[in-house]
């Protein structure tokens, strides 16, 4: 299957939440992929990543932080609709920022699966009256915008899970990154970028010496190292456009 890769970069907008950095001590890895989350789902052949790692960040809030039973999947079809709205690109596969998803989540919120499943055909069908009223029981209060590897650590320290843009290179596409999940720092003068792709960080660990954002893809759980991928930290501030926690 050809895959796209049609995040839509961020640029910084000085009305953006920032997230606070206030820890000076130092940070130790932590991995939440044990903490109750949904199965890694496959996105196909749709430009979608940002509606599959916003809505899976969300589902990780409402299973691990909230008293509802939130045993169910949320709609990555309707949130990608919903974002294609705000940016009049309806009937297209067009992707998304990740801003546009957090905003539709924040005012609109994210239906569950059982109002809108994900049948990549329908990505231009109009979602129900019935899926914007359930989409209200999912919404988020705010989100803020990171810019460094002391924040993303700090934010996964405290269990909270972070959205972020990635540039893709050729080699994410290798056998040895599908079967390993271990990404290498991609050599520009042997191979080109592919476009972005929205992914979730869900901790940091040390391999090699080196130190590594441990990241949920949204390719099956049978890609990578059980759907998850394992991307050099020192992609922040190069190859990293955006990154987001909720509120």
């Amino acid at each position: 299957m050809e895959r796209q890769y049609l995040l839509k970069p961020d640029r910084p907008d000085p009305k953006d939440y920032k997230y606070a950095s206030y820890s000076s001590q130092e940070i130790k890895p932590i991995d939440l992929r044990p903490y109750d989350f949904p199965e890694i789902l496959d996105q196909g052949y749709l430009g979608s990543c940002t509606a599959f790692a916003i809505s899976a960040l969300k589902q990780f809030k409402e299973r691990n932080e909230s008293q509802i039973n939130a045993y169910f999947y949320l709609s990555q079809l309707y949130l990608y609709y919903k974002e294609r709205e705000i940016e009049g690109t309806i009937d297209f596969d067009s992707g998304a920022s990740i801003r546009d998803g957090l905003k539709v989540l924040q005012q609109v919120g994210c239906c569950t699966t059982s109002y809108f499943p994900y049948v990549e055909s329908n990505y231009k069908n109009k979602p129900s009256i019935e899926a914007d009223e359930n989409a209200k029981e999912h919404k988020i209060n705010s989100y803020s915008r990171l810019f460094t590897a002391l924040q993303l650590k700090q934010a996964l320290s405290e269990k909270n899970p972070v959205v972020m843009g990635v540039e893709i290179f050729q080699s994410f596409e290798s056998f040895e990154v599908a079967s390993t999940g271990v990404v290498p720092f991609p050599d520009r003068n042997k191979e080109y970028s592919l476009g972005y792709h929205a992914v979730l960080a869900m901790g940091w660990k040390i391999i090699n010496g080196e130190e590594y954002i441990i990241c949920r893809n949204s390719w099956s759980k049978q890609w990578g190292d059980k759907g998850y991928f394992y991307l050099p930290m020192s992609y922040i501030g190069r190859l990293v456009s955006d990154m987001w926690v909720t509120n």
